[in-house]
């Protein structure tokens, strides 16, 4: 009975590790497809190096070739070297099925996975931003 039960709860154990970790910042499609594309991002070496994480909040224009231009911060995250990176990691993106005009908002979110020797393995991602609430 007794090996019964704790095989049970090792099963349980091990089928929770499995599950994919759900993202904390669902995409907000909007009326421009399912996200821009981005080239390789790059998690700023200063904040990875003191493990700093946040989000910022960035506007930009989609420009007369899909590339997002003018990024200006909206809500921009604690870290310095993270707000800076926010604006470099928007300069690389393009949002193709968007009017050229047109203003986005996105969120770049910075997060660690992992950890590689003594530094975190540092994720960006650019997602659409959540509308503000009114």
């Amino acid at each position: 009975m007794r090996h019964t039960v704790l095989a049970a709860a090792a099963a349980l154990v091990l089928a929770a590790c499995a599950a994919p970790r759900p993202s904390p910042f669902p995409p907000d499609p909007g009326r421009v497809g399912a996200g821009p594309t981005c080239g390789p991002q790059q998690y700023p070496f200063q904040a990875l190096q003191d493990f700093q994480r946040g989000q910022a909040i960035v506007r930009a224009q989609v420009g007369p070739d899909s590339r997002l231009v003018n990024p200006v911060l909206e809500e921009a995250p604690m870290n310095q070297y993270l707000a800076a990176g926010a604006l470099d990691a928007v300069r690389q993106c393009s949002l193709p099925q968007a009017r050229p005009g047109s203003d986005v908002r996105l969120l770049v979110a910075y997060d660690f996975h992992g950890q590689n020797e003594y530094l975190p393995n540092g994720v960006v991602t650019v997602l659409f931003a959540p509308l503000p609430a009114r």
